[in-house]
């Protein structure tokens, strides 16, 4: 998932590009898959995220935190320490900054308000 956000960090789309997202998002600085989840994810010799649809600008804050979510925090009968432990693990496995971190909480725990 890194390795997708740093790519896209370098793509400056051109003013023909355009997008449809389906939500919003404010000081978008990347182009995100905004759907990285278990069920977009084929799992074989190569890792490879599928169903691109949903990409559009957006920031490394939502689509991890959303990925987070899906990844570690979607089975409501996982028991919370393991799923806590899960979630670390995903966060580290990202090598997220401090001030990435920082925001995460918040951003995996509170809907999106409709302004963004």
């Amino acid at each position: 998932m890194r390795a997708i956000h740093d790519a896209s960090a370098s793509y400056e789309p051109t003013a023909k590009s355009s997008w449809i997202p389906l939500i919003l998002t404010p000081n978008a600085d990347l182009i995100c898959h905004n759907d990285l989840a278990p069920w977009n994810l084929i799992i074989g010799e190569r890792w490879v995220f599928i169903d691109w649809d949903a990409a559009a600008p957006s920031t490394r804050l939502w689509d991890l935190a959303y990925a987070a979510q899906t990844f570690t925090l979607n089975d409501a009968s996982a028991v919370p320490n393991e799923a806590a432990r899960a979630l670390a693990a995903f966060i580290d496995g990202y090598d997220v900054d401090k001030e990435l971190r920082a925001l995460l909480p918040a951003a995996i725990g509170t809907e999106r308000p409709p302004t963004w």
